[in-house]
């Protein structure tokens, strides 16, 4: 799936930090764990009941992360 298809369901909300870079990558997988996150694959960053997963946002970048939503 493109990245563009994503960005057009979803009307992304800019807050000056972020910009889309690339919006037709293609997004091979989501994931919610950041340790989990496959190179090209989509980090959804959400507060859990035991971790945030906003904290995990640079791990899953490492790992290859091609977009986070957060």
């Amino acid at each position: 799936m493109k990245l563009s298809n994503l960005l057009e369901a979803l009307k992304p909300v800019r807050d000056g930090r972020s910009e889309v870079r690339d919006p037709d990558i293609d997004i091979g997988s989501i994931h919610y764990r950041a340790q989990e996150v496959k190179p090209g694959g989509l980090f959804v960053a959400v507060a859990g009941h035991v971790a945030d997963g906003h904290d995990f946002i640079d791990e899953a970048l490492a790992r290859g992360a091609s977009a986070i939503v957060a």
